[in-house]
């Protein structure tokens, strides 16, 4: 048994888990191609068609410390969102120099059909994510915020372009319509929650982040705060509002921002 048997996720978790999947970290398998970490970026890819890079890791790669008391299977290494259990994002920090193999994401499924256990059926959760993800591009095209942008740009602008980054860390540094926003100590996040957390995130495309949050990185320049800020708050509102994915809500926010820099370039 590996420990995906063990998650605690719902089907619509994992249908959400799949489609807002960063590709950009490799995975991790055991020598038999069955999956330790990383099940819903190779399902991902495979309904994108990509390959996928793949760190594997034999027996001994693993200190027996790190596996639970009743077994010395490497493939039971546990997910860092399960209590008192070790946290699968210390396996990027230990094997980030080791050199990644291109695999075709369907040779790994077919290894570990179970994942998720045998009430789970894998390729009925991509055929429900790629249906979503279907559904977001056609809505994606037809977006239009019911509210000024550039309004909530001023609004942003006049709040968040002198702030104090200094610690004590977390800091709340203020809100906008109700969102929280927070300075954060972004090497400490992605130590003990994602090493994909960078400049900023927010509670609809992170599941550690509350649902009305938006956290920067302290590490980011403070006169990039309101960058950061509008970046994430029209995300989530995408996500939240139309339920876009998180890679259709990020394209979305990054012209919007893009726009602003340009403008502010141009000025």
């Amino acid at each position: 048994m590996n420990w995906y048997k063990k998650a605690s996720r719902s089907i619509q978790q994992h249908i959400d888990d799949v489609v807002n999947a960063d590709l950009h970290s490799p995975i991790f398998i055991t020598e038999k191609y069955e999956i330790i970490d990383g099940a819903h970026r190779t399902c991902k890819a495979h309904i994108l068609g990509q390959n996928i890079e793949a760190i594997i890791l034999s027996q001994k790669d693993i200190d027996p410390t790190l596996l639970p008391k009743d077994s010395k299977y490497v493939g039971q290494i546990y997910r860092d969102d399960q209590k008192n259990e070790y946290a699968v994002t210390e396996l990027l920090k230990l094997y980030e120099d080791r050199k990644t193999k291109t695999i075709n994401p369907e040779i790994i499924l077919k290894q570990s059909a179970d994942v998720w256990g045998k009430e789970i059926d894998i390729y009925e959760i991509i055929e429900q994510a790629k249906k979503k993800m279907n559904q977001s591009k056609k809505i994606k095209n037809s977006i239009r915020f019911p509210f000024s942008t550039n309004l909530l740009w001023k609004k942003i602008t006049d709040n968040f372009s002198s702030v104090n980054p200094n610690p004590p860390l977390p800091k709340i540094i203020g809100t906008i319509n109700n969102i929280k926003i927070l300075i954060v100590n972004g090497d400490k996040i992605k130590k003990e929650k994602n090493m994909d957390f960078v400049e900023g995130g927010n509670g609809q495309a992170w599941d550690f982040i509350p649902k009305n949050e938006i956290w920067i990185d302290a590490c980011i320049n403070y006169k990039d705060f309101p960058h950061i800020i509008y970046h994430e708050y029209l995300e989530q509102y995408l996500m939240k509002k139309y339920n876009l994915t998180y890679d259709d809500a990020h394209e979305i926010a990054n012209k919007y921002e893009k726009e602003k820099i340009i403008t502010n370039l141009q000025s």
